[in-house]
């Protein structure tokens, strides 16, 4: 049978009309969400309308479908109205400035609709830095050091209103964030590319920018009064653990230093598992979050609501409250005496996780995160997902993994002190057991001014640490005790007298 040459050209022309409309017809879900979004859009307009001024209404920017800047500010983000406005800003800057949106303070449909699908399908670190480095820059894809601080300061607060703590960022916290953006070694550049910034933040396994962009779908989805309940767990999942003290002397006093190991560390350190959590835990997160939420929080009740809530509310609230984990201070240097056997003393028999901050006289200080309890042995220990950061002068991740550290206080034969560092041979970090001498790697003598450790497990591990301590002490107590010789004790005076009463001796001539 011969070939056909219009059969085919029809066959060609049929692939390329189901190639065609494969292209143009969006799929089912992709028309759902284009629906879901111009109702949402719709309701912003709501908004629009209903915080609209007097002079919104004579200029005639209150018509529908319009979305308005004042809105997108001031209902969108009460806390951070700047970030409404660099956002307003950036969705009208990619749109084309034709018919109504040429009018600066007023949005369409179509383009919220538009930048509404960009916004929420940045699903990776590298597609949210490059975003909100356009953001923050005004289009640009780099930032001057004002603005990746400003950035930052950002994601900072974002944290703190989830968590409940306060949102002044103090000296402390600046120098934090200021050794953050040295650590991106611009090299004498006053602008940081956001190329440099990715790579940075893969090498170092950073996830800086998460917690600002679950907060931006968080505020664009729910705050039209229809809360999206995927994206308000995902703000609980960026909160920072609670601490259980609150001193100044303390090194994670410091919340931007808190914020960053929560980016920086496995979440095994950030989140307990439901089977974990006691009644302690979930009475010690809720309080101290309530306390410190301000009262305008629509995520968090006030004291005042407690009567109103049903039970059932109560206990979500509870729930909610319970995602996060407890930070327990074990050992501070400062607090509990600096000395190796106090170390030892209180952090021994802690069964779970735990985050150490070592500061020495050079000005460098690090964190040691290790994902099992302490322990005293001539042998390597800590788990897959242990970790060795350098925190200041500038940030640097210096090892992670298996064998990460190493404890000895009277093994003959073997160091005696703390080693960290996965390799045997040359350890990055060396203290003798005075707790005072140290080496840096290579071989740079230091200080240690500072120690601190923190348990990541809750109440419960604390709790049967003390128990232990308890036990041991009283076992030591017994063994202590020793029966001075009595009445019914055989002593060396009375065995003497016997000897003479029975004569059992002669006296040489």
């Amino acid at each position: 049978m011969g070939n056909n040459p219009s059969s085919g050209r029809r066959r060609k022309r049929d692939r390329g009309l189901r190639k065609s409309c494969s292209v143009e017809i969006p799929s089912a879900n992709q028309v759902d969400l284009r629906s879901d979004l111009l109702t949402l859009a719709q309701k912003w307009t709501n908004l629009s309308n209903a915080l609209a001024t007097g002079e919104e209404v004579e200029a005639g920017s209150v018509n529908d479908g319009l979305i308005t800047r004042s809105a997108f500010e001031n209902q969108m983000y009460p806390t951070a109205s700047f970030l409404g406005s660099l956002l307003f800003q950036h969705f009208k800057s990619r749109s084309p400035s034709q018919g109504r949106d040429k009018d600066p303070s007023v949005m369409t449909h179509s383009v919220f609709v538009d930048n509404m699908t960009t916004v929420l399908a940045l699903n990776s670190d590298t597609q949210q830095a490059d975003f909100y480095f356009r953001v923050f820059s005004k289009g640009a894809d780099t930032l001057n050091e004002d603005e990746m601080l400003l950035l930052l300061v950002t994601t900072v607060k974002i944290a703190c209103s989830a968590t409940g703590l306060s949102q002044l960022i103090t000296d402390a916290d600046q120098q934090v964030l200021h050794s953050l953006i040295r650590s991106l070694d611009v090299k004498g550049s006053s602008k940081i590319e956001v190329s440099r910034f990715q790579r940075w933040s893969w090498e170092n396994e950073l996830h800086l920018l998460r917690g600002l962009h679950h907060y931006v779908v968080q505020s664009l989805v729910a705050c039209s009064g229809q809360p999206n309940d995927r994206a308000l767990s995902q703000l609980e999942d960026e909160a920072l653990p609670v601490l259980d003290e609150q001193d100044r002397y303390l090194q994670l006093s410091c919340v931007a230093l808190l914020w960053f190991l929560s980016c920086a560390l496995p979440s095994c350190y950030m989140k307990k598992k439901e089977a974990e959590m006691t009644m302690d835990d979930l009475a010690c997160s809720y309080s101290v979050r309530s306390l410190s939420r301000p009262p305008s929080s629509p995520h968090f009740p006030t004291s005042s609501s407690f009567s109103t809530m049903s039970p059932h509310q109560f206990i979500q609230q509870l729930v909610s409250a319970s995602n996060l984990t407890t930070w327990t201070l074990l050992y501070n240097s400062d607090k509990h005496g600096h000395a190796f056997n106090r170390l030892m003393h209180h952090t021994f028999h802690y069964s779970g996780p735990t985050v150490s901050i070592f500061v020495f006289e050079s000005g460098l200080s690090y964190c040691l995160a290790v994902d099992i309890e302490w322990r005293e042995s001539p042998n390597r220990w800590g788990g897959s997902d242990s970790v060795l950061l350098q925190l200041k002068p500038h940030f640097k991740r210096l090892d992670s993994g298996s064998n990460l550290a190493y404890l000895n206080a009277n093994a003959r034969g073997w160091y005696k002190g703390i080693l960290l560092g996965r390799d045997a041979e040359r350890p990055l970090i060396k203290i003798d057991s005075d707790f005072s001498t140290c080496e840096i790697w290579p071989e740079t003598p230091d200080k240690l001014l500072c120690a601190e450790v923190w348990g990541c497990a809750g109440s419960a591990p604390k709790m049967a640490q003390v128990d232990q301590i308890k036990w041991e002490n009283k076992a030591a107590e017994k063994l202590q005790k020793i029966t001075r010789p009595g009445k019914s004790q055989y002593s060396t005076d009375k065995f003497l007298v016997d000897l003479v009463k029975n004569n059992r001796y002669e006296l040489s001539s």
